[in-house]
């Protein structure tokens, strides 16, 4: 990037848009050090046999939580565990061939 561009990225982000090149360069990256990081976590591979067996097990701990332990974040976590439960299996075991989607969802 050339300095001007550097500067306007600066003043975007409400940055020090003062010093040499390498000061704004500097500058830009400790801004986006966390964003860059958020991204390489998001791209890492997933251990799916894991996340499904993870899935499973979280499901049944709010499922079998006892009635003074539950609360209206516990249905919205199932909802969203089993979700992910279904995508996590779709990927490993695959469309089934013999059962139709909703039995084998069932």
């Amino acid at each position: 990037m050339t300095v001007a561009e550097l500067r306007a990225e600066c003043l975007a982000r409400a940055l020090n848009d003062e010093g040499l090149k390498k000061d704004l360069q500097q500058n830009l990256k400790e801004q986006l050090k966390g964003l860059i990081n958020e991204q390489d976590k998001s791209t890492e591979e997933i251990d799916l046999p894991q996340t499904l067996l993870d899935t499973l097990t979280e499901l049944s701990g709010i499922l079998y939580a006892r009635p003074e332990e539950r609360c209206t974040r516990g249905i919205l976590r199932v909802h969203n565990q089993t979700f992910l439960h279904a995508i996590v299996c779709e990927e490993v075991i695959g469309k089934p061939q013999i059962l139709s989607e909703k039995t084998f969802y069932w």
